[in-house]
């Protein structure tokens, strides 16, 4: 198994990384638009490290694309 897949990210770990609020964070989980966290034991879930990284650099690509499509062409 890849090493940056099997660490797992608290909440406050992955709202650092993704710049979220905790509440954003659940209505993209609800919405079916951000990784959905396991559960570690009864109390505590957590996130797959990879999913995280993955999904930034989804956003990252398609805001890419984005303002390629915006760039006005040239004469």
């Amino acid at each position: 198994m890849d090493t940056s897949t099997s660490r797992l990210l608290r909440m406050p770990q992955v709202q650092a990384q993704v710049g979220l609020s905790k509440s954003q964070i659940y209505k993209l989980i609800e919405q079916g638009s951000f990784p959905k966290q396991i559960k570690v034991c009864q109390r505590v879930s957590a996130w797959l490290s990879g999913d995280i990284e993955a999904w930034v650099e989804q956003r990252v690509l398609e805001s890419t694309q984005e303002e390629q499509l915006e760039l006005p062409l040239g004469d």
